[in-house]
């Protein structure tokens, strides 16, 4: 699918006007590693499906006629969309979108967990994001709680229930996602829900199975590389013999 509205300006104009998130963002190096890192196991694991759209602080623009009316997300998710056509006007334009991201995860930090408790959730709800997620790398002391996931009821959000495992652990279940999201002091950590899978260990596993695929393609195009070596050696030799 393309956007929902057709472009009555360019892209550049359009970035012109709403200019992606470039300013430098505050607590970046606190919440850099986890926001790329759970990012990347997500967009790893919708890998094969061409209708989503992944992104982390960008900027989504929820009033055409307001150019300030914006918020940027430490990552979002939005199915059913056409993420060639949103990358190119390089914002997140919820009217020409035709449809708000059905996933938000913040990360807490000194400078910005107020606003993800405060008027983010508040926004958040009032567009449409289906499910909005917290996570606290300092075990709720700024949250107040390591991990919150709230689902969209009827223009408000109720909690997801949290679950504490026999080792201690706490995880909440994505329906947006089909993913399991569990707090971890060093990085958030994702399963699949239907499978029980860990997305982390099912990426390393195909990233060492496709290594190994790499290095037995290369030692096959290696041993040809020398049967045609030696092919061409034997027929020189060949004509040699056969000289005056």
């Amino acid at each position: 699918m393309t956007l929902r509205q057709p472009l009555r300006m360019s892209a550049a104009e359009l970035i012109a006007l709403y200019p992606p998130n470039e300013e430098p963002l505050p607590d970046a190096m606190i919440q850099e590693p986890f926001i790329t890192d759970s990012l990347y196991l997500v967009r790893d694991h919708f890998r094969e499906r061409s209708d989503v759209l992944m992104s982390s602080n960008t900027f989504i623009y929820y009033d055409e006629r307001d150019r300030r009316a914006s918020v940027a997300p430490d990552w979002y998710v939005s199915f059913g969309v056409d993420p060639e056509a949103i990358r190119e006007i390089e914002s997140y334009l919820l009217w020409l979108v035709g449809k708000p991201p059905e996933f938000v995860l913040e990360i807490a930090s000194p400078s910005t967990f107020a606003n993800d408790l405060g008027w983010k959730r508040e926004l958040y709800a009032r567009i449409g994001v289906r499910e909005y997620w917290r996570y606290d790398p300092k075990g709720g002391e700024l949250y107040g709680e390591p991990l919150v996931g709230e689902e969209l009821v009827n223009g408000a959000y109720r909690r997801l229930e949290i679950h504490e495992t026999a080792d201690g652990e706490l995880w909440g279940r994505s329906p947006v996602l089909g993913l399991d999201i569990f707090w971890g002091e060093q990085q958030v950590e994702f399963v699949n829900s239907a499978t029980g899978e860990p997305l982390r260990r099912l990426h390393e596993e195909r990233m060492a199975r496709e290594a190994a695929e790499a290095r037995a393609t290369e030692a096959e195009a290696t041993l040809e590389a020398e049967r045609a070596a030696r092919l061409e050696l034997e027929e020189e030799l060949g004509r040699l013999r056969q000289s005056p």
